[in-house]
């Protein structure tokens, strides 16, 4: 499975197409020029076979999935929601690549700063 996979116990890197190709590909870069092996689904995945018992095997032969977290994961029908949840299913380490963080500033009225020393989540 997998031209760049080439056998089994790679890091498989989970992310939307429609904002994480550019994380994920640095990524994947950055792992390969450690001499990590990992199973990418742009350079992986076979078109002539089905998309998503390739995901399935993928993920069942990695040692690891990293997933790149991206605003696109909200989607309901996002995959690397999908694949996290293989993940855990096959039991397996799953590491959390968060590519962009959205800066909300916190909004407070007068007085209802949070205290310090605060438990409350």
């Amino acid at each position: 499975m997998g031209g760049g996979a080439g056998g089994r116990g790679w890091v498989f890197i989970s992310y939307a197409t429609q904002d994480g190709s550019a994380h994920a590909a640095r990524l994947d870069r950055e792992l390969r020029g450690q001499d990590v092996v990992t199973w990418l689904e742009s350079r992986d995945m076979d078109e002539s076979l089905d998309f998503t018992a390739q995901l399935e095997l993928a993920i069942e032969d990695a040692t690891v999935v990293v997933a790149c977290i991206t605003q696109d994961v909200r989607r309901r029908d996002s995959y690397v929601r999908r694949e996290i949840a293989y993940a855990q299913a096959c039991g397996k380490r799953i590491a959390v690549a968060v590519t962009e963080l959205p800066f909300v500033k916190p909004q407070y009225k007068r007085d209802q700063r949070p205290r310090e020393n605060s438990t409350s989540c």
